[in-house]
């Protein structure tokens, strides 16, 4: 599963600054293991592999039958979800 639709419209730079004082925190507990992050060149993959994971613990909550039926295209959890935020927004007042 690719996530290529931003949550929400966040400042790049703001996310790298939230994402810098984690790992500011991390580096300055254990500056070797800050090394080993700075070596690793498969963030990206691995930022992946994690949304894709909390994409699988969302879905785990459906029965077979609702698996299968997103699985087979029938119910499209996007659409879905497109209907639930105007529902949502709708009633604002």
């Amino acid at each position: 599963m690719t996530n290529k639709t931003p949550s929400r419209a966040i400042d790049p730079k703001t996310l790298a600054a939230q994402v810098g004082d984690y790992v500011r925190g991390y580096g300055r507990n254990n500056t070797e293991a800050l090394a080993s992050l700075i070596a690793y060149r498969q963030w990206a993959v691995m930022a992946q592999r994690e949304l894709d994971a909390r994409a699988a613990r969302f879905v785990s909550v459906f029965s077979n039958d609702e698996l299968e039926a997103i699985a087979r295209g029938d119910v499209s959890l996007s659409e879905v979800g497109r209907e639930v935020l105007k529902e949502i927004e709708g009633g604002k007042a």
